[in-house]
């Protein structure tokens, strides 16, 4: 009898879960659940625990409305993990719950049973911690072929796909020890019907699988597949009549070398107006003239200047341990750089990412007040111009992605480093790495705010203003890299999001890509290694060519759209960029506080240039926009003042 009763226990406990199952998605880490509102009000409740360093690291979440517009976003700070909140989806349509990437906690998600989800799993990343014996199922259109992928992340060693009713199954094994942008393949052939697939494994936890060809997109039960319905939305901005500040120089981080001819007219054509730099130390000791034979090319022949130069040693080695030995270089270095002419102006970070690198702030300061002292103490003028930027951190807000970040957070170093040597200090630099999603870019203002509030609270005890430099950021950091985002538009969109959220408040002097061009180790270039240009090359072009000098005040209505409003430096023109960053087209309103003349639309269309049209009215009365965005674009409006 007690056999028996135990065994109903289990069975019951076996039909409970797979219920649960049906609507609950666990151990998610970064991409998008889409969940189908058949009947108003529908539950969903949310939970989070820490996954890696969560006490150093806020995670953002995403609700949208069925037309994109935000019902919710969630901030996951260390106060609220873990947690758990409550929301009621209050109508019918399909709704998209962005995890944002790289998230450092795993989220957990639970909705009604009369709703139908699925998952889009990002590329390559690691996007979920996979249960044992789970199974998923995707939709494969008719006469439509498809690429299951898959990475080793540690957890899940083999996929099983097969067509539901039927017993037969393809598998992928998966390699261990693939670089991060590598990862297996199985590409299954169309057939003339469409059909429900069934995706299981072998082992449990980290995981990254995607499909190629067909909507990426993995249900809990075979009757839970749907193609997502994106409504077109209705957006709101306006432009006020208020200067907020400047524009920040652009650029991109420069190669310690002679480019060749090639190179140069490339970059030509990317509408520089600054430069990241590495300076190596070792280099230096060996062949003190190195940088001359290029140095010249990036200030003089394409302008770059001012710039801002990271001191390390040859491989971007990092942790510099011997500040006798820099100081004596750099003295040199700086005093014959200037009497050329170059680097004047420039900001210098004496370590690169040492919140990152260092053994801990401590043997940071103490290296960098030697150096620093050393330099200022000299009477040469060459010497006391010199710019110093600290501190050159691995992100800003957030510490880097490193055990122990909560004691590493870069705002935290730039504010000791300030109060210490704040008559040494002309600027606060970071480098911002891991915002992987188009919908998070925001946090590339939140950063730029920070930093400009740190700037405030030094500026009156210092009697000078610090310049505010994002000397280095891309997608990814390191080598955790993805061809589906460097080599795609999604960088070029990204890149754009980028510019305008980081020139939003007017507040920032440089924001810098990394780097000018792939090499085998770091392919995260504007160009190929063949010097052929990336899409992301050609956005950066555009942008150069289309961006104003002074930041309006605006305001804008809707998560998927991004827009910066400018004038020329003469203030004659009004200049807006945009980024619909989105598939869903845009259907966009713009009022303004002054008239404009006519308006005129261009677009970017990559591989094939730019395109302008005009826009109506086209009357000197214009204070009013109405436009159509197609999805994933890159746009400008421009008219006289």
């Amino acid at each position: 009898m007690k056999s028996t009763a135990y065994f109903v226990i289990l069975f019951l406990l076996s039909v409970t879960n797979q219920i649960a199952f049906a609507q609950d998605w666990q151990n998610l880490r970064d991409g998008v659940i889409h969940i189908r509102v058949t009947k108003p009000n529908t539950t969903v409740t949310l939970r989070w625990r820490d996954a890696w360093i969560s006490e150093a690291q806020r995670d953002h979440l995403y609700l949208q409305n069925p037309d994109g517009s935000l019902l919710k976003k969630w901030v996951l700070s260390s106060t609220q993990t873990p947690g758990k909140d409550q929301i009621t989806l209050p109508k019918k349509g399909d709704y998209q719950l962005h995890v944002t990437g790289y998230s450092f906690r795993n989220i957990d998600l639970s909705v009604n049973n009369d709703a139908l989800t699925q998952f889009e799993p990002v590329k390559i990343h690691k996007s979920v911690a996979l249960p044992g014996n789970g199974r998923l199922y995707f939709h494969v259109p008719a006469n439509q072929s498809f690429r299951f992928n898959a990475k080793h992340f540690g957890g899940v060693g083999q996929f099983f796909l097969g067509v539901e009713q039927n017993r037969h199954h393809q598998a992928l094994s998966l390699d261990k020890k693939l670089e991060h942008s590598r990862f297996n393949s199985i590409d299954i052939p169309a057939h003339s019907q469409d059909r429900v697939w069934r995706l299981t494994w072998n082992g449990q936890g980290k995981s990254a699988f995607w499909l190629d060809h067909i909507p990426n997109l993995f249900a809990l039960t075979p009757e839970s597949v749907f193609k997502p319905n994106l409504i077109p939305a209705l957006i709101n901005a306006r432009v006020h009549n208020k200067i907020k500040g400047h524009t920040p120089a652009l650029g991109t981080s420069m190669p310690f070398a002679k480019p060749p001819p090639i190179a140069l007219k490339l970059m030509e054509g990317w509408n520089l107006t600054t430069a990241n730099h590495y300076t190596f130390i070792d280099v230096l000791l060996r062949k003190p003239k190195h940088d001359l034979s290029f140095l010249p090319l990036y200030e003089q022949l394409l302008g770059l200047t001012p710039s801002s130069v990271i001191v390390a040693k040859t491989g971007r080695r990092p942790v510099l341990d011997d500040p006798d030995e820099v100081s004596q270089v750099l003295k040199r270095y700086f005093i014959t750089r200037h009497q050329l002419g170059l680097l004047n102006g420039s900001y210098i970070a004496l370590a690169d990412e040492p919140n990152l690198n260092y053994p801990s702030y401590n043997s940071f300061e103490k290296y960098f007040a030697a150096v620093v002292n050393e330099i200022k103490s000299q009477p040469e003028p060459a010497l006391k111009q010199v710019k110093f930027a600290v501190p050159q951190s691995s992100r800003f807000i957030e510490g880097p992605t490193r055990k122990g970040a909560d004691s590493r957070i870069g705002i935290d170093w730039a504010d000791k480093l300030l109060q210490k040597h704040g008559q040494h200090i002309d600027a606060i630099s970071w480098h911002q790495w891991m915002v992987r999603d188009l919908i998070d870019t925001s946090r590339y203002r939140d950063s730029v705010r920070a930093a400009a509030a740190l700037a405030q609270k030094h500026q009156q005890r210092l009697d000078k203003q610090l310049d505010l430099v994002l000397a280095q950021t891309n997608i990814s950091s390191g080598l955790a890299l993805s061809p589906y985002e460097q080599n795609t538009q999604f960088a070029a969109l990204w890149w754009a999001s980028v510019v305008v959220q980081s020139s939003q408040e007017g507040e920032l002097d440089q924001l810098v890509w990394f780097k000018a061009d792939d090499d085998p180790v770091y392919p995260k270039g504007l160009a190929f290694e063949n010097f052929k240009n990336k899409p992301v090359g050609e956005a950066i072009g555009f942008i150069g060519e289309n961006i104003g000098h002074w930041v309006l005040d605006s305001d804008i209505s809707h998560p998927e759209l991004d827009l910066l409003a400018t004038l020329s430096e003469d203030k004659k023109t009004l200049i807006l960029l945009g980024v619909n960053k989105s598939d869903r087209k845009q259907n966009v309103e713009i009022d303004l506080d002054f008239p404009i003349d006519t308006p005129a639309f261009t677009q970017l269309k990559f591989g094939q240039g730019a395109s302008t049209k005009s826009l109506q009215p086209n009357t000197k009365q214009s204070k009013s926009l109405k436009l159509e965005i197609d999805g994933k674009k890159i746009f400008v409006i421009s008219g006289s003042l």
